[in-house]
């Protein structure tokens, strides 16, 4: 049976950290953790609970180093890595502790699937594969101060494995805010010219645009379009930052040149690219345009990392919620309804639909009374 490694890098995680290691406890030969200058109780919890190994270190302003410091600490045959914010729930405790016994030794890399606030129900606000387990001797590192990736350099074809989400995943909790801290450690890269991949420019972006400096963000998400690093999923949603702010400044010829690149950058068009191209011309009123784009949307299914940071929901019931829009504006009534109904039968308590459904009921009493 192989043996399996939990590195983490923490800091002032006390009220998430116990209830993190006692999910890796079932599964985990040993849980490794490097502390980067924790003030509250973490180091103390984690020293009292069984199997775990924690490091006192310093913060350097780089998420890749105080990760390489975890992985340091392993000594078994396969490393995961969590975050203290990160659960793994009962049956996918199980899934690791057989994987353990026989599959893992097949396989180099293991992607499982990254799950954002799971609900009582078991669903999620967004969920997409990461490589979550390495083989150590293949000698793991982190690269990136900021938005890290892990790589392996002792084997030029490395096999890898997609757990599927029905036998295991990680659930992320999101507890602390990060946009300022992350901010920072983006300046001061660029100040110290640090920024070599088109991924930082994406994240860069990213970080510029949820704390409000929408116009520095979209040179950022340039920077990554013309990267030539830049990975296709990473242009992909800087096309799409691209095309929503041109959309909304009134733009529509620029936002609908950055809506077609997006739907270019995969295999096949994304259901969310087929969206925002469906926004544009449903924008212009062009209804039988904008339709055509939404019946692309729909059910249009990307798996694996193609899928990474897709909202599934563009592959269900919004493209059905806009072609209602664009059907009852062409005066398919009847048609109109069709997709608005299999939208209640999808999301029952969506405010959109209901209140199309009320319009709909409208309509046919005062059809009947005359």
């Amino acid at each position: 049976m192989s043996t399996l490694s939990v590195c983490l890098i923490v800091k002032n995680e006390e009220d998430c950290i116990e209830k993190c290691i006692k999910s890796l406890q079932p599964f985990a030969d040993e849980i490794c953790i490097y502390d980067t200058g924790s003030t509250d109780k973490t180091i103390d919890i984690c020293r009292n609970l069984d199997g775990v190994t924690i490091v006192e270190g310093e913060w350097r302003m780089d998420f890749a180093w105080a990760r390489n410091q975890s992985f340091n600490m392993a000594k078994s045959d396969y490393i995961m890595w969590v975050d203290a914010d990160d659960i793994v729930d009962e049956r996918s405790q199980k899934f690791l502790n057989e994987f353990k016994k026989e599959e893992i030794n097949k396989y180099d890399h293991i992607y499982m699937m990254y799950r954002y606030n799971v609900t009582p129900e078991n669903t999620d606000s967004l969920h997409f594969y990461r490589m979550r387990i390495v083989r150590r001797i293949l000698y793991p590192i982190w690269n990136g101060r900021i938005h890290e990736t892990v790589t392996t350099t002792a084997k030029a074809n490395p096999i890898s494995y997609y757990v599927p989400i029905e036998d295991a995943y990680v659930c992320h909790y999101k507890h602390k805010d990060s946009r300022g801290r992350n901010l920072a450690i983006f300046r001061d890269m660029e100040d110290k010219n640090e920024i070599y991949r088109g991924r930082d420019w994406f994240y860069f972006g990213n970080e510029l645009r949820e704390n409000g400096f929408i116009e520095e963000a979209v040179q950022k998400y340039i920077k990554c379009t013309n990267s030539a690093d830049s990975w296709k999923i990473d242009k992909l949603n800087s096309y799409i930052h691209l095309s929503t702010v041109s959309l909304n400044k009134g733009k529509i010829s620029d936002a609908l040149k950055y809506a077609y690149l997006a739907a270019s950058c995969t295999n096949k068009p994304r259901a969310d690219a087929c969206c925002i191209i469906g926004d544009i011309y449903q924008k212009m009123r062009q209804w039988e345009w904008a339709a055509m784009w939404y019946r692309a949307a729909y059910g249009n299914v990307t798996e694996k990392l193609e899928a990474t940071f897709l909202d599934e929901d563009c592959s269900t019931w919004k493209p059905l919620l806009n072609l209602c829009v664009c059907e009852y504006n062409l005066g398919n009534i009847e048609k109109a309804e069709e997709y608005n109904n299999k939208v209640l039968e999808i999301v029952p308590n969506n405010v959109d639909a209901i209140n199309n459904k009320k319009t709909f009921d409208l309509l046919k009493e005062t059809k009947s009374e005359t």
